[in-house]
């Protein structure tokens, strides 16, 4: 591209900065990331993964057992006409029924995601 006038092209002071001087030398922006990682590494991950999600979902599937113990001491002071223990008994039971599930996919994803990594070689 040539230019008709006689003017200078005006460049930003950020391209000027852009260009490393004697005064600063070029950054490795992978230095970081050459250093070799233990074998163990991917596999720690993983079993942290997996006792973090452990405590997750045991905490969930705790408070629906206290619930349902709640529920039970109530019912047995006081009791509950049948049709709303039937209720808070199909409650419990649904509440473990997502608990499960939640549990079987968290699994299933983490799996999937830690095998690609493997494959890729990103660990």
């Amino acid at each position: 591209m040539t230019s008709t006038g006689s003017e200078t092209p005006i460049i930003p002071r950020a391209v000027f900065r852009s260009v490393p001087g004697a005064h600063r030398p070029i950054r490795d922006s992978n230095r970081g990331r050459r250093r070799r990682q233990h074998p163990w590494s991917p596999a720690l991950r993983v079993v942290g993964h997996m006792a973090a999600t452990t405590f997750v979902f045991t905490s969930f599937i705790t408070l629906v057992w206290v619930a349902s113990w709640e529920f039970s001491v109530l019912h047995s002071i006081h009791a509950l006409s049948d049709e709303v223990f039937q209720l808070l008994q199909m409650l419990e039971t649904v509440l473990i029924y997502i608990d499960a599930a939640l549990c079987v996919v968290v699994v299933l994803r983490g799996l999937w995601q830690y095998l690609l990594s493997v494959i890729r070689g990103d660990s």
